[in-house]
């Protein structure tokens, strides 16, 4: 996957689910973003350990329901708002 479009998938799950950006991590840094872009790592399972790394609570949890993490469908969901077709979503699938 192109490093930009990994990008902004990241961004837009931190966005939303934590009410921070991608410049507030390590993934807008290329040397850290593009090997994971190139090898179709998920950006969710990035964020996930940036996310425990961290301590941080996500921002759109109801609070009987809490959760740190965020899943596939997440992503899935952020990547079908940006307008990625199935193949760009496939490939970015947890193997």
């Amino acid at each position: 996957m192109d490093v930009t479009r990994y990008q902004q998938i990241a961004d837009a799950l931190l966005k939303r689910h934590y009410s921070i950006g991608i410049n507030d991590t390590d993934l807008s840094d290329l040397a850290v973003a593009q090997p994971l872009a190139v090898e179709n790592y998920p950006p969710y399972l990035y964020i996930n350990e940036f996310v425990e790394d961290f301590g941080l609570v996500r921002t759109d949890e109801n609070t009987w329901l809490p959760s740190a993490t965020i899943n596939q469908a997440d992503q899935d969901r952020i990547m079908a708002e940006l307008g990625f077709g199935p193949e760009e979503m496939e490939a970015v699938h947890a193997v």
